[in-house]
């Protein structure tokens, strides 16, 4: 199972916000999507909904991400994304983070 830290790095650049690094989420989802040419299913759960919405091109009113991603939001206890068949673990999520 990969796995993303929602927290910035440290030492971090100075012109890093939580916003900004939350777009790297977009890079691991292309990382292990390599080599698939069709739309890709993300199941989120639905507590980390906040962490989708931050993305830049992500758009609630088709619930993609692009032209590439899907998203489908799902009850789920866990911290667990799967990105067509990977599973993608977050961790140190707050959602009371900006």
């Amino acid at each position: 199972m990969e796995k993303w830290n929602y927290k910035l790095p440290t030492p971090q650049p100075i012109w890093y916000a939580q916003t900004d690094w939350n777009q790297t989420l977009l890079t691991k989802f292309n990382m292990l999507c390599v080599g698939m040419h069709t739309e890709i299913i993300i199941k989120v759960p639905q507590k980390l909904k906040s962490l989708i919405d931050s993305l830049e091109y992500y758009n609630p009113l088709t619930n993609k991400i692009g032209s590439r991603f899907i998203i489908e939001f799902v009850e789920s206890d866990n911290n667990i994304i799967y990105v067509g068949e990977s599973e993608l673990e977050i961790e140190n999520f707050e959602t009371n983070v900006n």
